[in-house]
């Protein structure tokens, strides 16, 4: 991407230090140099990452319990409960996730997330303790 194309604001804060607003024109990876007096400031140029805004109908929810509930298939109390949220396609944000037990109460989730080969994925579980229907909710930045 161009970064010719991105609208810059600075704003000189009146003590030596200034804030600078740059709003890109699409994602992609850019190459941000700063210079003060014809020369670079510490640790210039930098790598800036930019991504969409958040999307929560393009997370990719999969894995083993999900092809077993896909199927209608009952789980044990013993059996801990595994699944996966591709959320590379997603834009910028974060995952939130919540188990209520057949009661209502919460459940702890216990999640890792990997960024590998481009992707964003998310490895989620939980372990059922008691029998009845558990509710699982799934927030891509609060959506």
């Amino acid at each position: 991407p161009d970064l010719e194309d991105a609208v810059t604001k600075f704003t000189d804060n009146g003590d030596g230090t200034y804030n600078i607003t740059l709003t890109y024109p699409c994602e992609g990876q850019y190459v941000l140099s700063i210079d003060y007096n014809d020369q670079p400031i510490y640790q210039s140029p930098f790598s800036v990452i930019v991504k969409g805004a958040p999307s929560a109908g393009k997370c990719k929810i999969f894995g083993p319990s999900i092809d077993k509930m896909k199927q209608g298939l009952a789980f044990s109390t013993s059996q801990t409960l595994q699944f996966m949220v591709d959320t590379t396609e997603a834009g910028s944000g974060y995952l939130s996730c919540t188990v209520s037990d057949p009661t209502g109460d919460p459940v702890r989730v216990f999640s890792n997330q990997e960024d590998s080969d481009g992707k964003q994925i998310y490895y989620l579980q939980f372990d059922p303790y008691d029998v009845g229907q558990y509710v699982t909710k799934l927030f891509w930045s609060n959506e």
